[in-house]
């Protein structure tokens, strides 16, 4: 790391140090072209750092670490007992100065995990999970890294002469394949290992995205270790976990079948369900099952199910039981039970969908089958095709213009989710570089509720001076780029905040609007004091005419091309405009080679859902 993210490094331990119960066992080993295990043991000097050094290849072998962990030292410690320490450790943590180009650097990060998981797992050989007689509560291992893994197990050397493409994709794969073996040994280990990389490099995702997945974890591309964004985050990935060994079990009418499970979750063992069938309304062991790789605040589960059979009764029903043991040690159990009227007709069917359910639902089941850039590009077709079979089904020809398909009325924000997915980060090309859609996809995948939902369908906030005395949801469109305006845009993994050129008339109340909408994206993020969305979305602010700008301009729906009659539809605001402001308006926007929502439809040929809804709420 260089010298401005180890400071923010240092910054965000110090804090977490501060913040964790003293009763935490903690552990700090660093990595390089060497793995340094620190001893927590009290020290005659305040200021005194110790630590054991080993090499990162080939890792040390079972007689060794026994040898080590039972040694003189203490590696695993709890904080009321090493606090000094550990700070003396985290002050004495140093940039590196190495002449070595950064992409090169020795990052021994596989057997830093192999050693982390060795301390959790102790000297004794590892005994059956039902063998423990009391279980500790959930492990964490919080890997921060400045670039990929290029030294030990795991390794996939960077900028290295003479290397052909196919050994690349070779050591690419055996990465793979070994992350793989370290998160399920971590799952085995009800220990779960976030990995949060930031700078200019970025790590091979694709190789170490499992170690992150499989263990029920998460994969965090980070601009940076900035001291005042990093430390918050810091605290978020630890204190999300609120418990451990956790099973969520659904069961619904003999008609319904659930037919897939997608996010950090995992198919039950055999025997680990308790209690069984026989409720009233659901047939005997007819359970689905699944073991929930984390108990985490801001993970969440989709359940898909389809009919198999016509129903022939007035209502379905459908049960959902969560299981899991808390940070007390205390078994919870939580039930809920639905029952749902049948629709007697296709409107009442349709007017009982949930819209943003239904979005979560078509855009996670999506990303799912898109794991590389060539299946993203299928699954944007994939998305045109369905939009299409929508209206077919629900909407038939359009009664203004018969060569047009209509899209149902009652589905407005399906077919605004459609288009935000075709054209978000992880489906579109808002992304600099293939890795970052691939994290990003990881996230979209065991988000839940409104992160989720922000990254497929943004949100806009719109303030604009003389024209109200606070903040106005509004649909997500270029044409709210007004030069009188400031703008909130929740992306999901990111708050983008836009400045008008004429917001104020003086530097007082233009730093006053900026404080209010950091502010307000502070409150969307989930509140303070530790908790929110994990990853912690970061907050980009821009002024209006900088090049930075156009960041927020790719995010926002490109209307500016429509008829005036369709951008009052899709912009209400508009209205409110005098002809030369809204002339204005459109005469300063760039040029978009995308086709804007309603272009999207008519190349489909069909016609949009009227009149078009505003952003969600």
């Amino acid at each position: 790391m260089d010298d401005g993210s180890m400071a923010g490094v240092r910054a965000a331990l110090m804090s977490l140090l501060q913040h964790l119960p003293s009763a935490t066992r903690i552990a700090i080993i660093t990595f390089g072209a060497s793995l340094s295990l620190f001893d927590l043991s009290p020290s005659a000097s305040p200021l005194l750092a110790s630590a054991d050094c080993f090499p990162a290849a080939p890792s040390l072998s079972a007689a060794a670490l026994a040898a080590l962990l039972l040694g003189p030292a203490t590696y695993l410690a709890p904080i009321a007992a090493c606090l000094p320490t550990a700070q003396a450790i985290v002050t004495s943590l140093r940039p590196c100065r190495a002449a070595t180009p950064p992409l090169a650097r020795a990052r021994a990060l596989g057997p830093a995990v192999e050693l982390a998981l060795a301390l959790l797992r102790g000297p004794a050989p590892a005994l059956p999970r039902s063998a423990s007689p009391r279980w500790g509560g959930p492990a964490r291992v919080l890997v921060l890294c400045g670039g990929p893994a290029t030294v030990g197990a795991g390794a996939v050397p960077e900028g290295v002469g003479g290397v052909g493409e196919g050994e690349v994709r070779q050591r690419e794969a055996a990465a793979r394949r070994y992350y793989e073996g370290l998160g399920g040994e971590a799952r085995r280990m009800d220990a779960v290992v976030d990995v949060l990389a930031a700078g200019p490099l970025l790590v091979r995702t694709p190789a170490l995205l499992p170690l992150a997945a499989l263990s029920g974890g998460a994969l965090v591309l980070l601009d940076d270790f900035s001291p005042a964004a990093f430390p918050a985050l810091l605290l978020r990935a630890i204190t999300r976990v609120v418990g451990g060994r956790g099973s969520v079990e659904v069961r619904a009418s003999p008609e319904v079948a659930v037919t897939r499970v997608i996010g950090p979750a995992e198919a039950e063992q055999a025997g680990a369900r308790r209690g069984g069938g026989g409720e009233e309304g659901f047939p005997e062991d007819s359970a689905t099952g699944v073991a929930l790789l984390a108990v985490d605040e801001e993970a969440a589960l989709t359940v898909c199910m389809e009919l198999t059979d016509d129903v022939s009764t007035d209502h379905v029903y459908f049960q959902f039981m969560c299981r899991f043991v808390d940070l007390n040690q205390s078994l919870v159990t939580r039930v809920v039970s639905v029952r749902l009227p049948v629709a007697a007709s296709l409107p009442a069917y349709l007017a009982s969908v949930h819209e943003p359910t239904a979005v979560l639902l078509i855009a996670k089941r999506v990303v799912l089958a898109a794991p590389t850039a060539r299946e993203a590009g299928e699954m944007r077709a994939w998305v045109d095709a369905r939009a299409r079979d929508l209206a077919l089904k629900y909407g038939g020809v359009a009664q203004h213009n018969r060569s047009l398909l209509q899209f149902p009325h009652l589905l407005p924000r399906v077919a605004e989710a459609l288009y935000a997915l075709r054209r978000s980060p992880v489906l579109g090309t808002h992304v600099a570089d293939e890795w970052e859609r691939h994290a990003l996809r990881g996230l979209l995948l065991r988000a839940g509720g409104e992160a989720a939902l922000r990254m497929v369908l943004p949100s806009l906030l719109m303030f604009r001076a003389g024209h109200a005395t606070q903040f106005v949801e509004v649909p997500p469109a270029d044409l709210a780029l007004t030069s009188d305006a400031a703008l909130v845009l929740d992306h999901g993994t990111d708050m983008l905040i836009w400045l008008g050129a004429h917001l104020a008339p003086d530097e007082p109340t233009r730093h006053g609007v900026e404080a209010a909408c950091r502010q307000l994206a502070a409150q969307l993020m989930g509140g303070q004091g530790g908790r929110g969305r994990f990853p912690t979305p970061r907050v980009l602010c821009f002024t209006e005419g900088t090049p930075e700008a156009a960041f927020m301009t790719a995010r926002l729906t490109p209307t500016h091309k429509d008829p005036l009659a369709v951008q009052e539809l899709l912009f209400p605001p508009l209205r409110e405009m005098r002809a030369e402001e809204r002339a204005a308006v459109r005469a300063k926007l760039p040029p978009s080679p995308e086709p804007g929502f309603t272009d999207w439809l008519r190349s489909l040929k069909l016609a949009p859902p009227h009149p078009p809804a505003a952003a969600p709420s």
